[in-house]
């Protein structure tokens, strides 16, 4: 499942992250798609998702120093000097463990094999 640059660069001129998006240089955003397109497949198998391998993309860039570091940013809360919570990469499991939340929900929305008729 391979996403071009011109592809991603489509599918973010109308995204929240369209800024963000435009404002990296090209290596940065093609290094993301490999990346992303490496664990989308890892995920959807033989089902293709381009729009999920663009927020996998951009979710990878934006949490790269805390994947690093073994975490990511799942909440933040203002309260007094504020604070934050972590979710350890390690710590969660199952088909969609280090998947963009917004690309998780794109490959669960995706069709689930052929349906067979049968008669009884």
């Amino acid at each position: 499942m391979s996403v071009t640059l011109e592809q991603a660069n489509t599918y973010f001129e109308t995204h929240l992250d369209a800024d963000y998006w435009a404002g990296l240089t090209d290596a940065k955003r093609t290094a993301a798609l490999t990346t992303a397109a490496k664990q989308i497949a890892a995920v959807a198998g033989s089902q293709e998702c381009p729009d999920a391998v663009c927020e996998q993309a951009v979710w990878l860039i934006r949490n790269h120093d805390n994947q690093a570091a073994g975490r990511v940013i799942t909440g933040q809360t203002l309260q007094g000097l504020g604070s934050q919570s972590f979710e350890i990469l390690g710590s969660r499991t199952g088909k969609y463990a280090g998947i963009a939340p917004a690309a998780e929900l794109l490959l669960k929305a995706l069709p689930r094999g052929p349906v067979i008729f049968g008669r009884g």
